[in-house]
């Protein structure tokens, strides 16, 4: 494909957003007693695996294959959202509630998530009508969310906004302390969102690209 077809830039974009986050869960092992570190760093391998997945999803044509990789997405960016939160609330000095009602509710999601994804090639309860479709010269997937499959990303973009929220509670709380950082990783959080939107309601003129994975790179 040449440099100028969109699919590069789709393609590169999503590789660089996985290899960045692994660059930086790598940084951050330097700081493992800082508070948020450790959740902030299996937050962002979670993005990694997602944006990874998704960007080599693109070559695959051997339709088994496609939804094996499918379903890796699916799961990991179904965690990227409890994750993310559970770093927010040991980062602000709420560490405690990851073990008590409200981390255990998107720990069970997670989970449930997990176990419909794993197992989605042997029912229908995700993408009844899984097809594969070409667009831009890659491999995409067209498909309709049921119900379940939409509960399931919901709690996680709840989990991440919540996430979010906090970090942003922390800047009005405590001042100018860390204020850079909080407000940098809060608002990282937009172009990936959006670009989930997107998707996850079949807007704009390519429903079956998941633009998320590229717009994780300013993340």
């Amino acid at each position: 494909m040449p440099v100028t077809d969109p699919g590069v830039w789709i393609v590169s974009a999503s590789v660089m957003g996985g290899v960045g986050a692994l660059l930086l869960a790598l940084y951050i092992t330097r700081y493992q007693g800082a508070s948020g570190a450790r959740w902030f760093r299996i937050s962002l391998v979670t993005q990694a695996v997602f944006c990874l997945s998704y960007g080599v999803s693109l070559f695959v044509t051997t339709p088994v294959l496609r939804e094996g990789f499918e379903v890796l997405t699916f799961v990991s960016l179904c965690w990227i959202g409890p994750t993310f939160l559970a770093f927010a609330l040991d980062y602000t000095g709420r560490g405690d509630l990851l073990y008590g009602p409200v981390g255990a509710a998107f720990a069970v999601g997670g989970v449930l998530a997990t176990a419909l994804g794993v197992t989605a090639p042997a029912h229908e309860l995700l993408w009844p009508d899984f097809q594969i479709e070409t667009v831009f010269g890659l491999t995409t997937v067209q498909y309709s969310l049921h119900p379940v499959a939409i509960v399931a990303f919901t709690i996680g973009l709840t989990a991440a906004m919540l996430g979010v929220v906090l970090l942003f509670g922390t800047v009005v709380s405590y001042g100018p302390l860390y204020r850079r950082e909080a407000v940098a990783v809060g608002l990282s959080t937009a172009p990936p969102t959006a670009g989930l939107l997107v998707w996850l309601f079949g807007l704009g003129p390519y429903p079956e690209v998941n633009f998320a994975a590229a717009l994780f790179v300013p993340h």
